[in-house]
C-alpha cells in the first residue's frame, strides 16, 4: 500500500489509537525512517516519543545476512537461530568478526543518541502504555531489539501499529504486542521505505530530532 506522506500515515494510525489520547502513552519508534510518522501519532494522542536506537550488524562473509544489532546500551542483541545467537558456541572466526564489528556499531549508536540530545531512560516505559510504531517494516532486527528492551521494563500495555509489514515481520510484531494494527502485509517484493510515500517528509531530520525532544509542546 502507498501513502500520501508519513504525516498522513501517522494520522491514519493515530485514529486506531484514540483510547490512548491524553494518557501519557509512549510511542516507541522502531525505525529511523519512521520518526515523522511516530511524531504525528504522538501529536494526535498527546503521547511522548522514544526513539529505538540500534545499529544492525551483518555477516562480513554474507552482507545479506543480519546477525543482530547493538542497542543504545552497547549490548549485542543477536537474532535467534543466527550464527551469533549463543555466545558459548561462537567459532573463533565469528568471535573475531564480532570484535571487529562492535566498536563502529556502538559508535554509530552513540552518535545517533547525541543527535537527539535527550535522556533515553528505559525506565520511563515502566507503568506506561507503550505503542510500538513503524511506517514500513521489512527487517526483523528492530523487533528483536525492542523485544529485548521490553524484557527489561514493565509497561502497562504494549500495542503495535504499522503501515506496511512483510509476512515475517508482521507475525513477529503480533507475537510482541498484545494488540496489533497493520494496514498492509506485503507478500511480494519490498522496496526502499521512501518508495511507499508520494511526498517527501515535511520536516528535516534535525527538526524531527528537536520535535522528539520537545514533543509535549508540539501537541499542546
Amino acid at each position: 500500500m502507498n501513502y500520501a506522506s508519513r504525516v498522513s500515515l501517522g494520522n491514519t494510525l493515530a485514529q486506531r489509537l484514540k483510547k490512548f489520547r491524553g494518557k501519557g502513552a509512549i510511542v516507541v519508534c522502531l525505525e529511523r525512517d519512521s520518526l515523522l510518522t511516530c511524531l504525528t501519532i504522538a501529536s494526535q494522542i498527546h503521547a511522548y516519543v522514544y526513539p529505538l536506537l540500534y545499529e544492525p550488524i551483518y555477516n562480513e562473509d554474507n552482507i545479506h545476512q543480519p546477525l543482530g544489532a547493538y542497542d543504545q546500551d552497547g549490548e549485542l542483541c543477536p537474532l535467534p537461530g543466527g550464527p551469533v545467537a549463543h555466545s558459548e558456541d561462537l567459532t573463533p572466526e565469528m568471535r573475531g568478526m564480532l570484535k571487529h564489528l562492535h566498536v563502529p556499531a556502538v559508535e554509530a549508536v552513540m552518535a545517533e543518541k547525541k543527535k537527539f540530545d535527550m535522556s533515553l531512560d528505559k525506565s520511563a516505559l515502566n507503568g506506561r502504555d507503550v505503542i510500538l510504531a513503524v511506517d514500513i517494516l521489512t527487517s526483523v532486527v528492530p523487533v528483536y531489539v525492542v523485544r529485548k528492551l521490553l524484557s527489561e521494563v514493565t509497561p502497562k500495555s504494549v500495542t503495535a501499529v504499522a503501515g506496511n509489514a512483510t509476512l515475517e515481520t508482521a507475525q513477529l510484531l503480533r507475537l510482541t504486542a498484545a494488540h496489533t494494527e497493520i494496514l498492509d502485509v506485503v507478500s511480494g517484493i519490498t522496496f526502499d521505505p521512501d518508495h511507499y510515500f508520494e511526498d517527501r517528509d515535511s520536516y528535516s531530520i534535525d527538526q524531527q530530532h528537536t520535535l522528539t525532544r520537545n514533543i509535549a509542546s508540539y501537541w499542546q
